[in-house]
């Protein structure tokens, strides 16, 4: 929440009497995650939901005089998706088991075009900019059928009680059908550093069961 919520929030604060002067505009980094109730990510979800309903809000409040374009990307190539992540001793490092847990054998979209979608969406004016966009009919899905998403998201991610955290569907299925190197960019299959691990250590950088 400190640095998704609160470190956008502070910026634009500030920001608002020049950009009301100079008639600017605020781009939004979120996330389809605000939007989608991801499972194992509950609070980089609610962080980026409260992004959302903030500028959607501050929309309202400032009308026309500063032009707000929420981002609710999907999976693009970052360091996220390249998994790094904080590990148990308070370093960060690069885990791709928790990256094929967590993104599975969803497409990833390259940096470079999910840039200029978005700088050519906040030039239109666009409110939203949802990218990849095969992402959009989840915002669909989830006000017509919410039991779906969430059925989708739990049998996706979440193991059975005192099953491994890594032995998800989504990871079974990026590993049966072999196609990690067709959905993602190879600028996140490249690892400067690799944390790889089995057994016990493997466990602790996925976090607890979750059943």
């Amino acid at each position: 929440m400190d640095v998704n919520f609160w470190g956008s929030v502070y910026p634009t604060y500030y920001a608002i009497p020049h950009l009301r002067n100079s008639r600017g505009s605020i781009i939004v980094n979120a996330s389809i995650a605000g939007r989608f109730p991801t499972a194992r990510l509950s609070l980089y979800n609610a962080s980026k939901a409260a992004m959302i309903r903030f500028y959607e809000t501050l929309r309202s409040e400032l009308g026309s005089d500063v032009k707000i374009t929420i981002l609710t990307p999907g999976y693009v190539a970052s360091e996220l998706t390249k998994g790094k992540a904080l590990q148990k001793g308070g370093e960060f490092g690069f885990n791709e088991e928790v990256r094929d847990v967590q993104v599975g054998p969803l497409p990833v979209g390259y940096t470079k075009k999910c840039a200029e979608v978005i700088v050519d969406c906040a030039r239109r004016g666009d409110e939203y900019v949802t990218w990849p966009s095969w992402y959009s009919p989840f915002h669909v899905v989830m006000c017509v059928a919410p039991e779906l998403v969430n059925w989708f998201s739990r049998t996706f991610y979440v193991t059975k009680p005192g099953d491994s955290p890594g032995n998800t569907l989504s990871k079974k299925i990026l590993e049966m059908t072999r196609a990690k190197k067709f959905l993602y960019p190879p600028s996140i299959l490249t690892q400067t550093s690799n944390l790889v691990m089995d057994g016990e250590c493997g466990k602790k950088a996925l976090g607890p069961d979750r059943g």
